[in-house]
């Protein structure tokens, strides 16, 4: 055993996905997912955040409960060295504007629905109103919605991913 060489967590998956690919890195539900799956998981997300324009130190929000895309979007914003901005999977409309205006976030990551809450039409009004509440909010992406013309669906946001930029160390900030 040695210390890790690793400069992130992005990194330090990664270098666990080299020594021992089929370990058990993370259970989500019913999933499990090895070292080498998480990794190549995050790669895909970093490549997507890549061609989505997010660069080094821009927030990346994310609406999103227990599942194995938070930990797999905390992996791909570091490894482009954006910053995760987790929003409780318990707020209110009221408290995502608040959120939203407050955070600086450049792109959301959310659940279109959440027990009973509907992320998708609250996210739906207040990206109309972006303008005045959150300006810097570019884009939006939708876990378990369908893309609309305000969001992405999850699936078509991670067939944008720049598979250029795939590789598994931590990759230079886009300028």
């Amino acid at each position: 055993m040695h210390a890790p060489l690793s400069h992130n967590l992005y990194d330090l998956v990664c270098e666990q996905a080299g020594h021992d690919p089929a370990a058990l890195a993370l259970i989500a539900g019913d999933e499990s997912i090895s070292y080498a799956r998480l990794a190549e998981r995050a790669r895909l997300i970093a490549g997507a955040l890549r061609a989505a324009g997010v660069r080094r130190g821009d927030r990346i929000g994310m609406l999103i409960g227990n599942r194995a895309e938070w930990v797999e979007m905390c992996l791909g914003a570091a490894a482009v060295g954006a910053v995760p901005a987790p929003f409780s999977t318990w707020s209110t409309a009221r408290e995502l504007e608040f959120l939203l205006a407050d955070s600086g976030v450049r792109l959301l990551v959310a659940l279109a629905r959440f027990g009973e809450r509907d992320y998708a039409a609250d996210l739906a009004t207040l990206f109309a109103r972006r303008a005045t509440i959150c300006p810097h909010l570019q884009s939006v992406v939708l876990i378990g919605g369908a893309g609309e013309g305000w969001a992405m669906a999850w699936p078509d946001f991670l067939a944008s991913a720049d598979r250029a930029a795939l590789k598994c160390q931590s990759l230079p900030a886009a300028q």
